[in-house]
This record gives C-alpha cells, sequence and structure tokens, in this order.
C-alpha cells in the first residue's frame, strides 16, 4: 500500500524555505487540494494529476536541497572541529533527512554524510551506532562508486577503526587490510 500523505508532508516540508512567493502559493494551492483528497482517500485522474505534479516539483527541488545540504555539511565539520560533537549530528541528521526528501538520490553525497556521521557517533563513543553508519557508506562506496578507490580505502580504514574501538580486532585487521591493500594498489598503477 502506497503512503499518499508522504508527498504532501515532504513539499510541505519544502514550501517557503526554497520557494519565491508565486511558487509558494502555487504549492499551498496543490497542498489544499491534496489535503481535500487524503480526507477523502478517492482515488480518481484529478488526484493522480496533482499527484504527479507534486513529484514534479519535488523533482526541481533536488538541486536547491543539494546545495543546502552542502551548507549542513560544512556547518557539521565546523561543529566537529571545535569538539561541538552533538550539534555537528544535528546538522549531519539534517542532511540526511533533506537527502530523504530527494526522487533521485545523490548516492556520493549520502554516503559521504553517512561516512561523517558515522565518525561523529564515534567521537561520542557511540561505536555501534558509529559502526552502523559507516557501513552503509561503505556498501554505497561499493555499490555506486567502485573506481573511486581512496572512499573505498577510507571507508575500510574508518570501519577498521571503529571495529578496534570495541575491541573486535580480527574483524577490524580485516577491514585494515582491506583498506591497505586498495592504497597500496593505487601507489603501484600511479
Amino acid at each position: 500500500i502506497y503512503n499518499y500523505s508522504k508527498p504532501y508532508v515532504d513539499v510541505s516540508l519544502l514550501a517557503g524555505k526554497f520557494l519565491c512567493s508565486n511558487q509558494e502559493i502555487m504549492i499551498t494551492s496543490y497542498l489544499e487540494k491534496i489535503a481535500f483528497f487524503l480526507g477523502k482517500w478517492a482515488y480518481n485522474e484529478e488526484e493522480l494529476h496533482l499527484r504527479k505534479k507534486i513529484l514534479l516539483l519535488q523533482e526541481a527541488f533536488c538541486a536547491d536541497l543539494l546545495s543546502y545540504v552542502k551548507s549542513c555539511k560544512y556547518i557539521a565539520v565546523v561543529y566537529g572541529k571545535i569538539g561541538a560533537y552533538h550539534q555537528e549530528v544535528k546538522y549531519e541528521w539534517k542532511a540526511i533527512n533533506l537527502l530523504r526528501h530527494c526522487r533521485k538520490k545523490d548516492y556520493h553525497e549520502l554516503s559521504g554524510v553517512y561516512n561523517n556521521i558515522g565518525l561523529t557517533y564515534g567521537e561520542l563513543g557511540d561505536y555501534e551506532l558509529a559502526l552502523n553508519f559507516l557501513k552503509k557508506a561503505l556498501m554505497i562506496r561499493l555499490i555506486y562508486f567502485p573506481a573511486e578507490k581512496a572512499n573505498l580505502a577510507t571507508s575500510y580504514n574508518n570501519c577498521g577503526y571503529i571495529l578496534g574501538k570495541i575491541g573486535n580486532h580480527k574483524d577490524a585487521l580485516d577491514y585494515k587490510q582491506k583498506g591497505l591493500a586498495i592504497r597500496s594498489n593505487e601507489l603501484a598503477n600511479a
């Protein structure tokens, strides 16, 4: 069953943040119509047409969203450099939530944010959560960016570091060796 309320929620979160006043009025009109249909749970051609328009509008927002995501990432880095890790996590979560609103996923940005939030949770001492995010970043990089060897090596190294922190030295060594092998191959091919 499709969650019809999701497009309404996504666009309502974005309305007013990335739009000029004319576009905001147009979006508000669409939102009111969708809210009306959601209340009835009716399914007809007009509702389908409105949902398609919402999806197109969301796609247009992605460019603006990615700029905002990058700003959140930069702010998070600054907080990390001054040791304000809770503030850093807050901005990294903002970046993740904004990336979730895009229809076209920017997996490069997402893997970077997952990597950063994993390292931040590591600094906070929450190693299980850190490892979870670092492995997500690694999986995205393995699937979508296998040619980016430096990022893969960094992901393996980061996972190994956290595994060492939780006392899983055997797995930590495996991850560290995979990262080292990638770096060694890159140097040999340079």
